[in-house]
């Protein structure tokens, strides 16, 4: 099976608002922002606006399976964004796949073939407390010739990953130092 991401386009709204409030749902494990939904059970039912909202510098994609027979399932869903540090050029916002495809090598080969597609300096902000999601920035992420990774805390403690090809930009390797090792400055992607 191959894995991909596609960037999801307007007919898609409802597709990734749907699959944004099951990510949602499993944050609420690690905020309290995530803790009620409304009468139509989502947690913002205007959420997936700001992905598509044409000001933006984000990338709302799907997340698709190929089988062999090029039937294709939809598997998940993230987003990408230009980044607000001088030393990265996109950071992750969001990444969620469905239980299914966990462990599977999924949103790794999604995530892979994506930076590899576009290549750039990239980061991601992951709370501390979900490790899964740690872990899989971690895996992904160090498999790339430049990689770092550092802690920081703004209002709640994050791991900040960074990941760039061989040819990379140099103002790369500093990503450990963007507002000082174990902070953050006000300009926080993971908010």
């Amino acid at each position: 099976m191959n894995y991909e991401m596609r960037v999801a386009k307007e007919k898609d709204k409802e597709l990734f608002s749907n699959l944004l409030n099951m990510y949602y749902s499993e944050l609420g494990l690690y905020s309290s922002e995530f803790q009620d939904v409304d009468a139509r059970g989502y947690f913002d039912a205007h959420a997936a606006d700001n992905f598509f909202d044409k000001n933006n510098s984000i990338l709302p994609l799907i997340i698709v399976a190929y089988d062999d027979d090029g039937f294709d399932r939809i598997i998940g869903m993230a987003a990408v964004a230009g980044s607000p540090y001088e030393s990265a050029d996109f950071c992750w916002l969001e990444l969620y796949v469905v239980g299914y495809y966990r462990g599977r090598g999924a949103a790794e080969a999604a995530v892979s073939s994506f930076m590899h597609s576009i290549p750039g300096r990239y980061i991601a902000a992951v709370q501390t407390a979900n490790r899964r999601a740690a872990a899989f920035f971690r895996k992904v992420f160090s498999a790339f010739p430049v990689y770092n990774e550092s802690m920081y805390n703004n209002g709640g403690e994050f791991l900040m990953f960074y990941a760039a090809p061989a040819d990379g930009d140099a103002k790369g390797e500093k990503a450990e130092g963007e507002g000082g090792e174990g902070t953050a400055s006000d300009e926080n992607p993971a908010d």
